[in-house]
């Protein structure tokens, strides 16, 4: 059995119950694919409990709380997952370098098709 606690901060009432149907519909979406979750809630801390999943059905669960959070911070809720800040995505991959690609030598002649 996979935990993930999800604590959330600067929330009003309303986006903390808002937050938690999104869990809800999550956690009715999985049902029919085999892991069972179950949401616990007290005041601003949910604790989220899969059971019979794979390790890709956890990643994915994991990254989905993920997403959740980040299109929640626009709207000022803040939410951790696990105790840690969630990042922002980046679209460059990890390991892979940062250098500029080297300029051409060779000159471009722009009159020549004007």
């Amino acid at each position: 059995m996979k935990k993930f606690t999800i604590e959330v901060s600067h929330a009003s009432a309303g986006q903390l119950t808002t937050i938690a149907a999104e869990l809800k519909i999550m956690s009715n979406g999985w049902a029919k694919h085999g892991p069972q979750i179950v949401i616990n809630k007290q005041q601003n801390k949910f604790t989220i409990e899969v059971s019979h999943a794979s390790p890709g059905q956890l990643t994915t669960i994991g990254l989905e709380l993920k997403i959740m959070s980040n299109a929640w911070a626009k709207f000022g809720p803040r939410i951790k997952i696990n105790g840690q800040q969630v990042q922002a995505p980046s679209l460059r991959i990890p390991g892979t370098s940062h250098k500029r690609q080297a300029s051409s030598s060779k000159r471009h002649n722009m009159a020549r098709f004007i």
